[in-house]
């Protein structure tokens, strides 16, 4: 199987896209997209693209022309078969970021944060497939996403864990071994 992969051009295409309709108005930025994009494949129902638009975009976005509008479907389509891709074949998932939560002064959340909060978005909205079948393992599975996300720091596991430096760190270099193991758990 050939590897689909996006240019350079093409990512930074994107990228820009999505962190200007994201400072813009209500939609995901690139990390959190490639996280909900990986949540939407990794599940264990059948997705497309298109379900994944409808989260990305809160609201229709801005397009300058209707070219640009096919070449950021197009391009949000090959990053779909990208990360498709490296579910499949890869023997842990390479994220697009480092698996740190330190995060420049301008940054609100570091991308780690970003795209863990993508991809519990995709969990959450099919939380009834992600939990119909061995729900302890799934949540154990998750359990490195949940404390990336920031999404459940009040609860005393995750607070538990921040007040660790190593473990934290150690939780946060488990994300992509959890999203193969989850990929696998939903295809054996």
């Amino acid at each position: 199987m050939n590897h689909p992969s996006l240019s350079e051009e093409d990512l930074n295409t994107l990228g820009f896209f999505l962190e200007k309709e994201a400072s813009n108005r209500e939609a995901l930025d690139f990390f959190a997209t490639h996280g909900l994009i990986t949540a939407f494949i990794t599940c264990p129902i059948s997705n497309q693209v298109e379900d994944a638009w409808k989260i990305i975009f809160e609201e229709p976005p801005h397009f300058a022309h209707a070219k640009q509008e096919q070449e950021i479907k197009q391009h949000l389509q090959s990053l779909w078969q990208e990360i498709e891709y490296l579910l499949s074949e890869s023997e842990t998932f390479p994220l697009p970021c480092e698996c740190t939560l330190d995060r420049d002064e301008e940054e609100t959340l570091s991308p780690l944060e970003s795209w863990a909060q993508g991809f519990m978005e995709g969990v959450m909205s099919q939380q009834e497939a992600w939990f119909q079948n061995d729900k302890h393992n799934i949540a154990e599975f998750l359990l490195p996403l949940h404390f990336a996300s920031g999404f459940f720091h009040d609860e005393p596991d995750m607070a538990e864990i921040a007040n660790n430096p190593q473990l934290a760190k150690d939780v946060c270099n488990a994300v992509p071994g959890a999203i193969s193991d989850l990929y696998l758990a939903f295809r054996t």
